[in-house]
Order: structure tokens, then C-alpha cells, then sequence
């Protein structure tokens, strides 16, 4: 996660947003703001959930440790992947505009292979993942990520058999100047093994933006 910046069809005309049919749609709003994303330094830190959802601090393993590094908005986002639109005009921080572009899962058939470098384990849940990306109006950069897959999904790719109950990801920024800059992330991570404990994990990524 320590590279997550880090670690989703109505035209613009009919949302009432001025040129959105001349920016190209969902897709090209959302790479556009995805261009925008900035990498700063950044601290990560794993918190164990119990059953009754207390937390413990936990180490990192190094393979859960390789496969967050290897997230950043340009893999979730690769082109593709999701089926977008446009959602409503919000206010979204400090009196700002906001569009919302929802993102949801393609059908399996259409879903995207992993490419070389990537996690597959983490390729298997964006692939199914639903949610929505604020960007600014004024600055077309990226407020606020929120996404999640549908829970208590049986799947053998990642390990022999698993059962999946959360895949969650968010993502807050921060206005400092003209740019939005990453102020912290969120990976929660839930998956009974039928082999092995159960695995409740969280995340939690502060970014150091100056």
C-alpha cells in the first residue's frame, strides 16, 4: 500500500454539468482525475479485527505486504474494467461541487485478466467491486473513493477454497494549493479459509502531503 495512493449512461448535458458531452464521458473524467493523483510519503499500518471487532495492532506478512504495494488508482481504474456513469451533482467539502461517477462490476465474462505485476488475489475483488469517485468541478481532481465487493462470495483463485465476506477500499484527499493530495486510505479485508483462521484485517495508510 505504500504506492496506493496508497491503497468508480447519462451524458453531461443531461446532469446539468456544462461540457460534459465535450469531455468524453465518465471514462475520460475519470482518467482525467486518476492523472491527476499525486504519491506522497506515507506510513501503513495493519490493525488485526477479532470477532467482536476489537482491534490489535498487528506486523505486516510480507506476501499480504507485496500484494498492497502493488495497488494504485491507475490498476483499479485500468480502462475497462468497470461500468461507469454519471451520478448527482453533490456538495462535497468545504462548499465544492462535486460530480459523482458510480462504478460497478462488468459481467464475469467481461471482467480483466491480470496483467504482469499485477496481484491477482487483489485483481479477482477490484474486478467485482461497486462504489463512487467524487471529483472536484472546479479542479477535476479526486475528493473521496468508496468501494466495496458484494460479501459471502466462494472463489478458488486466491487460495485452494475461501469464502469472501468484505473487500472494502477508500480513499480521502485533501485540497493543499490547486491539488488534491492523498490524506488517507483504507483496505478492509475479511475471508474465512477453510484450512486455515479466518483473516480480518484493516489497512490504514496516512499520507505525508506537503
Amino acid at each position: 500500500m505504500r504506492k496506493l495512493l496508497v491503497l468508480m449512461g447519462v451524458s453531461l448535458l443531461g446532469t446539468g454539468i456544462p461540457g460534459a458531452q465535450e469531455n468524453g464521458g465518465p471514462a475520460a473524467m475519470l482518467a482525467r482525475a486518476v492523472s491527476l493523483s499525486q504519491i506522497c510519503p506515507n506510513t501503513t499500518e495493519k490493525v488485526d479485527l477479532d470477532n467482536q471487532d476489537n482491534e490489535k495492532r498487528a506486523d505486516h506478512d510480507r506476501d499480504q505486504g507485496e500484494a498492497v504495494n502493488k495497488l494504485s488508482l491507475a490498476i483499479l481504474f485500468k480502462p475497462g474494467r468497470f461500468e461507469l456513469s454519471y451520478g448527482e451533482m453533490v456538495t462535497a467539502h468545504d462548499g465544492r461541487r462535486a460530480l459523482v461517477i458510480r462504478f460497478s462490476a462488468k459481467p464475469e465474462k467481461d471482467h480483466l485478466r491480470i496483467a504482469s505485476g499485477e496481484d491477482k488475489r487483489f485483481n479477482w475483488g477490484m474486478n467485482r467491486m461497486s462504489g463512487f469517485v467524487k471529483i472536484d468541478e472546479a479542479t477535476g481532481g479526486i475528493i473521496r473513493i468508496e468501494g466495496e465487493t458484494p460479501g459471502n462470495q466462494e472463489f478458488r483463485k486466491w487460495i485452494k477454497l475461501a469464502e469472501l465476506h468484505t473487500l472494502k477500499f477508500s480513499l480521502k484527499q485533501k485540497l493543499i494549493g490547486d491539488r488534491w493530495m492523498p490524506e488517507s486510505s483504507l483496505i478492509t479485508l475479511h475471508v474465512s479459509k477453510r484450512i486455515l483462521a479466518d483473516q480480518h484485517s484493516r489497512y490504514i495508510t496516512r499520507y505525508h502531503c506537503q
